[in-house]
């Protein structure tokens, strides 16, 4: 059995090209909620927030969002419900948790790639290539801004509540710099294969 798969790279938009980001395979079908599910999954991230796609010409947004987003440049908004990876442009950007800055440049590249399964394998949603950075630190980003701004010692091993400096939740972390260790690609690889999108119904 053959699947094609695209290949994208993620880029966290406010650190230094190269430092924090994901480059990692999709089915060429790929639904733009299942897609998004599984771009925050290998962020680890925990879904605890939406998230929307920006173009040039569109956002697309969760549907329960219309409404409450009509007088926002309505014309431009567009459930992604129906909508998969073919809809979007070459270049993009992901937003998850819309307003707290974990924004990500994506880019989409031409070449399929083709990978051979068993019959009775398992077929992944998608494979990890590469990945720098730790992920995404929920509801923490303001400490990984001092971080990668250098306004925290890499060695620091505490928090600072007088300058809202705090470990990240869903990371378990001794000092600071283990954002920078290098990433378990098997351990993403794993998330992916396992990955179990939430239905629409559920939460779109």
């Amino acid at each position: 059995m053959k699947m094609n798969y695209f290949k994208i790279r993620a880029d966290f938009k406010y650190a230094t090209k190269g430092r924090f980001y994901r480059i990692f395979l999709v089915k060429e079908d790929i639904g733009l909620g299942e897609l998004g599910e599984l771009m925050v999954d290998v962020f680890g991230g925990t879904m605890e927030h939406f998230f929307m796609y920006h173009t040039k010409e569109k956002a697309y947004i969760p549907s329960s969002w219309m409404e409450q987003w009509d007088s926002f440049g309505s014309s431009r908004n567009e459930p992604f419900k129906d909508k998969t990876i073919k809809d979007l442009p070459e270049k993009f950007i992901f937003v998850y948790d819309t307003g707290d800055g974990w924004d990500f440049d994506c880019k989409i590249y031409k070449t399929i790639v083709t990978k051979e399964f068993e019959d009775d394998e398992d077929i992944p949603t998608g494979f990890v290539l590469d990945a720098k950075g730790m992920g995404i630190w929920e509801d923490n980003i303001r400490s990984l801004y001092a971080y990668l701004e250098g306004e925290i010692d890499k060695d620091f091993d505490g928090e600072d509540e007088e300058r809202g400096i705090y470990k990240p939740w869903n990371f378990d972390i001794k000092k600071y710099s283990e954002f920078d260790d290098p990433v378990d690609i098997e351990e993403l690889n794993d998330k992916a294969m396992y990955f179990y999108p939430i239905s629409e119904e559920e939460r779109y």
